[in-house]
């Protein structure tokens, strides 16, 4: 089909109709969504909540849980059925950082540490991460 368009379309006619056709494909509540350290739930209809839960650490974010909220604030910007995006955690913290005793080790390998699911969130909100809605 992705020909098909290139050859019978203008960019922009593609564009516009790419952007008519990938929210539907994109949607984020129609994926299976099972992660180890946090849970996924959407408590209204426009509203996805990212629930941390790794009480036994404080909810620390290692570096694999932070690429997979980063996947799914990712997938919320393309998502335009959800307008407002929660980060939560259970327990006693919501969350207490990075994990550093993960980090620490990773670091002895020569890996560098990011928390890339922080970054991501403050990237794009261009106001240090404190905001949460479009």
């Amino acid at each position: 089909m992705a020909g098909w368009l290139r050859k019978n379309f203008s960019a922009s006619f593609r564009s516009l109709l790419s952007s008519c056709i990938t929210p539907l494909a994109m949607s984020l509540r129609s994926q299976a969504l099972r992660f180890r350290h946090f849970s996924v739930t959407f408590p209204g209809e426009h509203i996805v909540q990212v629930t941390l839960d790794r009480q036994d650490k404080l909810n620390c974010v290692d570096k694999a849980t932070s690429r997979e909220i980063a996947g799914i604030w990712d997938q919320f910007d393309q998502d335009e059925s959800l307008w407002v995006g929660i980060i939560t955690g259970t327990g006693r913290a919501f969350c207490t950082g990075a994990d550093l005793i993960g980090e620490s080790a990773r670091r002895r390998g020569g890996h560098q540490s990011v928390c890339a699911a922080c970054l991501s969130v403050s990237n794009r909100a261009g106001d240090g991460g404190q905001s949460g809605t479009r």
